[in-house]
């Protein structure tokens, strides 16, 4: 009976060495600390990631073999914020504070291409006008007397 339950008890340790280790916090904006929600969470370079929920609270779980890699949080809108992934586990709180992200966009003008095909149509029908009045007013030599 004390074998079985000594087993058992190695066999749920084991579980934090083979599956890692489960960090939780949440994602703050670094000026007004209010939760950021929707950020992206991940390991660089691996298929391993979370996204924070509309409270800006997250989960992961890192196993032993990503410690030497890159944990990145980011957000459109927020500059990314990188760390290594054992710097991270060593913090004492895993909540983290994004910085707001401002870009000045240029101006965009926008047209409707069937507004310039009209007006293409509107030129070419008065050049062909004008060019046809000017070809009868030379075939028609009473046109200038009658004037």
């Amino acid at each position: 009976m004390i074998i079985s339950i000594f087993i058992i008890f190695i066999l749920l340790n084991n579980n934090v060495l083979l599956f890692g280790q489960e960090i939780s916090g949440t994602v703050f904006e670094m000026n007004d600390e209010t939760p950021v929600e929707f950020v992206n969470i991940s390991i660089t370079g691996r298929n391993v990631g979370t996204l924070s929920d509309k409270d800006g609270k997250y989960t992961l779980q890192i196993n032993p073999e990503y410690h030497n890699d890159t944990l990145r949080f980011s957000s459109v809108g927020y500059h990314s914020y990188s760390v290594k992934v054992s710097d991270f586990m060593e913090l004492d709180s895993k909540n983290v504070s994004l910085e707001k992200k401002i870009d000045d966009l240029k101006e965009v003008l926008v047209r409707s291409k069937k507004n310039r095909e009209k007006k293409f149509m509107q030129k070419v029908w008065g050049w062909f006008t004008s060019c046809r009045t000017k070809t009868d007013d030379t075939n028609n030599p009473t046109a200038e007397t009658d004037k």
